[in-house]
């Protein structure tokens, strides 16, 4: 009776131990695919990133963060100067289903949050909206990074924009593809000397 009184506690001990180097050696989450669309009319964006795995977007750490995280960088002058000169930020900052929106100072520290604003997390696809002005964002067109973190380490990271391709540039697009279409059926010889 002894025997099984004290190997009781010793298999409670071994699960737990089994339990936290099974979390420990979890693969931490990745960004699959992502997007911001924004709608010019209302003057809207829409927010969506799709994660390797479920994340876990409630658990604190140590520092009071999220374990599992994401953000997003944004810069709106899409027009001049580094694509790494992020002047706005969009941060998840706790356990609650929201992210606020900051303004970047001189130095890149975050100041004026502006927010929450409600996310929705499904599986593994985070989606949320805002507008223009949440973001402090006049016209809709800009380049971001989003990124992803587990302990506050980065995971994985994508950059985007939300600026549309000049028609000029769609004009080019279809030109080529007419011309291999014609190249493959033949009618390419009549061009090519």
């Amino acid at each position: 009776m002894r025997r099984q009184s004290r190997l009781i506690p010793l298999c409670v001990v071994g699960l737990g131990f089994g339990f936290a180097s099974v979390v420990a050696n979890a693969a931490a989450i990745q960004i699959v695919s992502q997007s911001v669309k924004a709608n010019f009319a209302d003057e809207t964006l829409a927010f969506r990133i799709e994660f390797d795995q479920p994340p876990d977007l409630t658990t604190l750490g140590e520092n009071g963060r999220p374990v599992q995280n994401f953000g997003y960088d944004i810069k709106s002058d899409a027009t001049s100067g580094d694509l790494f000169d992020f002047d706005r930020a969009i941060r998840h900052q706790d356990a609650a289903s929201t992210v606020v929106a900051f303004d970047r100072d001189i130095e890149g520290n975050l100041v004026k949050g502006r927010g929450p604003i409600d996310f929705t997390l499904n599986g593994n696809v985070v989606t949320f909206a805002s507008t223009f002005q949440q973001i402090n964002d006049t016209d809709g067109k800009f380049l971001y990074r989003v990124f992803a973190t587990e302990n506050g380490a980065l995971t994985s990271d994508a950059v985007g924009a939300t600026i549309p391709l000049p028609s000029p540039v769609w004009v080019g697009v279809l030109g080529l593809g007419a011309l291999v279409l014609m190249r493959m059926r033949g009618l390419g010889s009549l061009f090519v000397a």
